[in-house]
Parts: structure tokens; sequence; C-alpha cells
């Protein structure tokens, strides 16, 4: 079936499964399955404790504890106590509070990040210091903030994985609130 078999005994190997038919020929496990050929030669029943090896070993003179003379016994010393590691040093946790942000460019492409200073990042897009970034100016659409970074990048992260109609719903919202609020 798989192109490599049968093989003779000859050629037995570990990755081949010989059935002892008459003709001697072996099978991969897969061409075993696929021609539905009967396992029941493959499978050794016989429990593996049976088969397993054991060594006796013996020694000549041996010593009992309750053989040897109380003088030759040592006091037990106890065990240095065990002193854990000092523990790990914890990052500093960067105060916030965090921007997560999303401009508009003129092709309606969005950017969205995350900043401490919301002010300073749109100065520097609008710059035009990045090549990357050609369709200039970019507006500033949505913003919200966060207390700690891991939810700021949890934030940007939900707000990419959504689709425009939803990044343009958040946007509407956003819009109503900012507008009702000031």
């Amino acid at each position: 079936m798989c192109g490599k078999g049968p093989f003779k005994d000859s050629e037995k190997n570990y990755r081949y499964i010989s059935l002892n038919n008459k003709d001697g020929s072996n099978y991969c496990l897969t061409c075993v399955k696929t021609l539905g050929l009967p396992l029941t030669d493959v499978i050794d029943k016989s429990l593996i404790a049976a088969k397993e090896m054991v060594e006796v070993v013996t020694f000549e003179n041996p010593v009992m504890p309750e053989d040897r003379p109380i003088e030759d016994t040592k006091p037990i010393e106890p065990e240095e106590e065990y002193i854990p590691p000092p523990p790990k040093k914890i990052e500093e946790v960067e105060p916030g509070p965090f921007f997560v942000y999303m401009g508009q460019f003129i092709d309606n492409m969005f950017l969205t990040g995350v900043t401490k200073d919301i002010y300073k990042d749109l100065e520097r897009i609008n710059s035009g210091s990045n090549p990357k970034l050609k369709k200039l100016p970019m507006e500033l659409v949505y913003y919200h903030i966060e207390d700690t970074k891991e939810g700021a990048i949890a934030s940007k992260e939900a707000i990419m994985s959504m689709n425009n109609n939803q990044k343009e719903d958040l946007i509407k919202k956003f819009t109503e609130e900012f507008f009702k609020n000031n």
C-alpha cells in the first residue's frame, strides 16, 4: 500500500512487522492495517515480567549492620539547613496611565498604538519622519486610558483584531460620548 513492501525475512527490520506467514513477508504497520491483515501474531500476549531478565548479585562476605562493632559507627550529623534561593527580581511595573489610541489616515487606514504621551506620539507620526507612513496626516479618532501596560497592550490587540465596521462603530460611540461630555 505504501509502496515500500512487502519485505522478505532477510530484510527484517524493526520498522516492519513479521506476520509469520508462508512466504515470510514483512509489512509496515500502515500496510497491515490497510490490508486488514491479522495482528494476532504480532501482539505478544505474555507478561512483560515473564520476559524480564534478572541478574542475581551475591557478596562474598556481607557485613550486616548488627555485626559491626559499635566503635565503628559514627554519629549521624544533621544535614545543612536548606536555604532557598533568593526570589527572582520582579520587573518593576511601569506606572500608568497608558493611552490606547486609534488614528485614521487620509486613505481611511487605521493605526492603533499605546503610549504614555499621546500628544508626542501624534506629533511624531504626523512629522513624516517614518517613511512607512505616507498617507499623512493622521487624525486621532479614538482613545481610552488604561492603568497598566498589560491592560493597554491587551486593549490594543483587541482593537487590532476588529474588522473595519467594528472599528467604525467604536469610533462613532467614542465621538458621541466625547462631545456629549465636553
